[in-house]
């Protein structure tokens, strides 16, 4: 959030690594690539005071399926400051007609196979909030991770098929919308979407 001073978000970015968090998820999309220098400064930060860069996995997205994957990696690169990302996800796949374009001959998910050959990304792989694209990515096995969310709010699918099925295949997994996109947390009907009045009634 812009509203808060960059120094305030960096510095709580670096006490959650001091404290032993270890994955930072960022997107360009999010705050228009301001989160992406806020994750880099910090990583910076953090391996300037002696942390280990290795014990971070920075995670960024490839936001527009449809366009060429190598000049989004440069931009979201040159962002955060760093030389590569540990994983890239192509993201919000959200039909089936999109999974296949991706893994289609030369597709997005080869470009990604590419940036992983120079060496400026480790694992490749989705976000969807859809179970029938994440199963096809499974059938596909190109996918070193999947990001889908998992919750009180979302198909079970993605507990009782999805996740089993990565683990079988040794695909790595990234939950979110673990607290139903803040629902849990407080009086919300979502991220950026506060009640418009508290329910009322009996605990």
């Amino acid at each position: 959030d812009r509203a808060v001073p960059r120094e305030r978000c960096v510095a709580t970015l670096r006490r959650a690594l001091d404290a032993g968090v270890n994955v930072l998820d960022t997107a360009p999309m999010y705050e228009d690539g301001y989160s992406e220098e806020l994750v880099g400064e910090a990583v910076r930060g953090f391996v300037a005071a002696g942390g280990r860069r290795e014990d971070v996995l920075v995670v960024d997205k490839i936001d527009v399926l449809d366009a060429p994957v190598a000049p989004q990696l440069d931009a979201s690169l040159a962002r955060l400051g760093l030389p590569a990302v540990d994983l890239a996800a192509f993201h919000a796949v959200k039909k089936l007609a999109q999974w296949e374009a991706l893994a289609a001959k030369g597709g997005g998910l080869d470009q990604l196979g590419e940036e992983v050959r120079r060496g400026r990304v480790r694992f490749r792989g989705i976000s969807s909030h859809d179970p029938d694209v994440l199963a096809a990515a499974l059938d596909d096995g190109r996918c070193d991770v999947l990001m889908f969310p998992v919750g009180l709010y979302v198909a079970r699918r993605y507990v009782t098929e999805v996740l089993p099925r990565a683990r079988a295949a040794n695909v790595g997994t990234i939950c979110f919308k673990t607290f139903g996109a803040g629902k849990l947390l407080g009086d919300t009907e979502g991220y950026g979407r506060p009640l418009a009045s508290r329910p009322r009634g009996k605990v």
